[in-house]
């Protein structure tokens, strides 16, 4: 029996046993000591080879710059790392791609944000519309191209006053005249649980429905349905009115209160069709007749309407008032 090389006592150690151990293996068939290694090794036992790692071959394993010893799925090979990221042969790794595109220009400034640019993902800063900080917190710029960019007009004031939601008194719709002569809601409907409160003119276009309490200090004017199913205040001049001296049609939109002066001759008042507010909602005029003369202010109805109640309206030394509503289908009724 002979001693085993220095090279493989050297491997032998590292796989676990002490330094001072005595192995000894037979001698070989020429009498020299050296046998065939098994294992992962391969040659024989004073010039062994490692082939495999944990009885998986080993593949190409050149000591390229930078490689790294990684599995294929058959045996353990050198590859170079690629994709969205670079090793250096320090054992660094730095991103350089995000998702296959390059990075450009990354310093974290206060503010920025990582973009594409066309070519690479690189650090941005906000401009135009909107500003950034260091917290992530987005402000929305002011200037004449930012309010016309969301439709506000070129002026610091709203050209049609100021539009509040959630205030401090609850679910409150507030449309405040800070502007021009109206504040004015179109195309979409305002529906609220709460209470809605206008303190200066407002025309809405659509429909507004009211479930609580409705105050109204100015001029309210709905050209389309109004539904109020709670209560409805009304501390000044609610009702739109206008004053005639010719012949008229009612506006089915605006007109509410109708004063009418025939001193001049003859006039006819006719109304809209009585089913131009839906089956579900009755229209309402109140007209005054204002002269004494002895000529006739006679209500016209249209199409196929029909009036319930006298189409005259006699003058008088201080003045007649009629009241008519619509039945929502196709008959017009004189109240008083």
């Amino acid at each position: 029996m002979r001693h085993l090389p220095t090279l493989l006592l050297l491997l032998l150690a590292t796989l676990g046993f002490g330094a001072g151990a005595d192995v000894v293996v037979g001698l070989g068939a020429s009498g020299s000591g050296s046998s065939t290694a098994g294992g992962d090794l391969s040659g024989t036992t004073d010039a062994a080879t490692v082939v495999k790692i944990n009885g998986v071959p080993l593949g190409t394993t050149l000591a390229t710059d930078k490689n790294i010893l990684i599995a294929n799925g058959t045996s353990w090979v050198s590859k170079a790392v690629s994709g969205d990221v670079t090793l250096s042969n320090l054992g660094a790794v730095a991103v350089t791609k995000v998702n296959g595109t390059a990075l450009g220009t990354t310093a974290a400034t206060a503010g920025t944000y990582m973009g594409g640019n066309g070519t690479t993902i690189a650090s941005l800063t906000f401009s135009g519309d909107l500003t950034t900080d260091g917290t992530g917190a987005v402000t929305l710029t002011s200037g004449a191209t930012t309010r016309t960019h969301l439709g506000l007009g070129t002026t610091d004031t709203p050209t049609f006053g100021t539009l509040t939601l959630g205030t401090a008194t609850g679910n409150t719709l507030v449309v405040s005249s800070t502007g021009a002569s109206a504040s004015t809601v179109t195309s979409n409907s305002i529906s609220t649980l709460g209470g809605i409160g206008v303190t200066g003119a407002s025309l809405f276009s659509s429909t507004v429905t009211v479930t609580g309490a409705a105050t109204l200090n100015s001029t309210l004017a709905v050209s389309g349905n109004s539904s109020l199913n709670g209560n409805t205040k009304l501390k000044a001049n609610a009702f739109a009115q206008v004053a005639k001296t010719a012949d008229y049609t009612a506006s089915a939109s605006t007109d509410a209160v109708i004063y009418y002066d025939v001193t001049s001759g003859n006039r006819v008042l006719t109304f809209p069709v009585a089913n131009g507010f839906g089956s579900t909602y009755a229209a309402h005029y109140i007209v005054i007749r204002t002269d004494n003369s002895g000529n006739t202010l006679t209500i016209a109805v249209n199409g196929a309407d029909t009036l319930v109640g006298t189409a005259t309206i006699a003058g008088s030394t201080t003045c007649t008032r009629a009241e008519f509503f619509s039945d929502g289908a196709n008959k017009w009724y004189r109240v008083q």
